[in-house]
């Protein structure tokens, strides 16, 4: 028996790149620049990522896959190791782009669907960039704050703009395992 509910609703924003600001125009660039170095050669599914830090630094990174697939460095994790790398431990993130390929951004089950009736939606939704569960752990454990911005983009000129907290409600903190 069910005592009580909780509905959430997410906010994602969706744009082109000219409705973004400069500095976030210069995210999306750089991280479609860096996806191109990519080293997928069992998914082909190539991504960049292209963070900037609390301090206006901007790092990068792609993904880089091995056969064992678990090994694999995603792109989110790179450019954040590349922020720690020039910054040091106490770098926080205050913003992210990901650049991935076309076809591949899937987000949405198709069974979570059923019942919408505005399929452009659903189709802007499963062309929408976003980290894997595990990025976002880690984004999450390098980001200023809750409402740091995600930006997602297709190349067929889509951006989606989200938080970490819409993306990741129920995030897990350092404080809570120690």
């Amino acid at each position: 028996m069910i005592k009580k509910r909780l509905t959430r609703r997410i906010g994602v924003e969706f744009m082109t790149p000219s409705d973004l600001s400069p500095e976030d125009r210069e995210l999306v660039r750089q991280a479609w620049s860096v996806r191109g170095k990519a080293s997928a050669p069992y998914s082909h599914f190539r991504v960049g990522a292209a963070v900037r830090s609390a301090r206006g630094g901007v790092y990068v990174g792609c993904n880089v896959e091995v056969c064992t697939y678990s090994q694999t460095t995603h792109a989110e994790q790179a450019a954040i190791a590349a922020m720690v790398s020039a910054e040091g431990p106490r770098a926080r993130v205050v913003a992210i782009a990901i650049a991935a390929a076309p076809g591949k951004c899937s987000i949405i089950d198709p069974m979570l669907t059923d019942g919408f009736t505005d399929a452009a939606a659903v189709d802007d939704l499963n062309r929408a960039a976003v980290p894997c569960g595990h990025c976002l752990q880690i984004i999450n454990e390098m980001a200023a704050g809750p409402e740091m911005c995600i930006i997602g983009y297709h190349p067929d000129g889509l951006v989606s703009v989200v938080t970490l907290c819409d993306t990741l409600p129920f995030a897990l903190k350092p404080a809570d395992i120690v």
